[in-house]
């Protein structure tokens, strides 16, 4: 469900990903889908789709994971690691990998899903 809170959290990401697009997601949650994220430079491809998923009971439950098209690699040329597998969403195939907050302890009041999207920097900046 897109609450105007969440509204104001993909109007903001748009600032980064104007191509971004949202759409309703499995059992009340919102699939936000930027189709041209790009990845670091020297991965291949330089921009792939990513997935991340607004659970039901947002901001009180925190965003987990992120889903990416299958195929990217590192600059090592080997896919990044915390892969879990692939899964079909939304009627595409995409890599399922673990991310959670990070460090610090989900905070309603100081994290959103634009901080969590911006998050996915470190994600990819610790890979070989």
């Amino acid at each position: 469900m897109v609450t105007d809170r969440l509204l104001a959290e993909i109007e903001e990401l748009r600032h980064d990903f104007p191509s971004l697009e949202v759409a309703d997601g499995a059992d009340g949650a919102t699939d936000i889908i930027i189709p041209d994220y790009r990845l670091p430079v020297g991965w291949g491809p330089p921009a792939c789709r990513i997935l991340v998923v607004s659970p039901l009971l947002y901001p009180d439950q925190q965003p987990d994971n992120f889903w990416a098209q299958p195929g990217i690699l590192t600059t090592s040329g080997a896919p990044p690691g915390s892969r879990m597998g692939q899964v079909t969403k939304r009627e595409m195939l995409w890599d399922q990998y673990s991310w959670h907050w990070g460090q610090t302890r989900w905070d309603r009041e100081c994290h959103n899903m634009a901080t969590f999207v911006r998050s996915l920097r470190n994600f990819f900046a610790r890979q070989p």
